[in-house]
């Protein structure tokens, strides 16, 4: 993400008015008059959004004379977080992330322990896991989950 970050923000962001967000890196703000823009970039994937349509569209045209650019229409599912669209703004949500996990870790069917779990837990002596990558993996999708789900991480 840094590398896309730094090629895309010299120089078409800055010298367009757009500020890095401080707290987030990836993110970038644009004001004009009483409208807004946000930009969201992750590796070569954008979301965009703002305050008037006409904004928007001038944005992008810009970005298309520096970049090649797909719209892919309106945002559904973004790292893992799905978006619906209502009257009363966005409902987020990551059912189908957590389902897909557990899918990936074959645990669909396990049965689910009581937290916090037992102090005296009578553990298998097993030999070292097969596929240390697949591990790797199912752990760091745990802890995106739980810190985009801080509510987790409390269980």
């Amino acid at each position: 993400t840094y590398v896309h970050n730094q090629k895309i923000k010299v120089p078409s962001f800055f010298d367009n008015g757009f500020r890095r967000c401080y707290s987030d890196p990836s993110m970038f703000t644009f004001h004009e008059n009483n409208n807004c823009l946000i930009l969201l970039i992750y590796v070569d994937d954008m979301v965009l959004t703002g305050c008037s349509s006409s904004l928007i569209q001038n944005f992008l045209s810009k970005l298309q004379d520096e970049f090649p650019v797909k719209d892919m229409g309106q945002l559904s599912y973004f790292l893992g977080i799905e978006v619906l669209h209502t009257g009363n703004g966005l409902f987020l949500n990551q059912a189908k992330y957590a389902q897909d996990i557990l899918d990936r870790a074959q645990m669909i069917d396990c049965k689910p322990m009581n937290t916090p779990m037992a102090t005296k837990l009578d553990l298998l002596d097993t030999s070292s896991y097969p596929d240390p990558t697949f591990y790797r993996v199912i752990v760091g999708s745990l802890q995106y989950l739980t810190i985009t789900r801080p509510e987790i991480s409390f269980s």
